[in-house]
């Protein structure tokens, strides 16, 4: 997606400056900074190609979120994080890989 159709439907549900302002904030972090999703298996069972379209909607812009899987379900976060990455276009959607959570366990 061109990030001027992006910027342009942005506007038209806001106000410019305030969509301008956003965007250099979130443009000025390190790409990775940008944002943490934490993908449910509800979402990636039922949701993943809009959860897509939202990642494509966010690379269109040039912001790269990090994408975190299992965090509410460790037990399935591989498969999860396989049926996150398998369905994102290279170019559109970069998602390389994702963060798989692992419960946390006191020593």
């Amino acid at each position: 997606m061109e990030a001027q159709i992006i910027t342009r439907f942005l506007e038209s549900v806001g106000q410019k400056a305030d969509v301008d302002l956003y965007l250099k904030l979130f443009r000025s972090q390190k790409k990775e900074s940008f944002a943490i999703i934490a993908a449910s298996k509800r979402i990636v069972d039922t949701a993943l190609d809009p959860f897509h379209f939202d990642l494509r909607i966010l690379h269109g812009l040039g912001l790269v979120p990090v994408v975190v899987t299992g965090l509410f379900e460790p037990k399935d976060a591989g498969s999860q994080a396989t049926r996150c990455t398998s369905g994102c276009g290279k170019t559109t959607c970069p998602l390389r890989s994702s963060i798989r959570a692992r419960p946390w366990r006191p020593r």
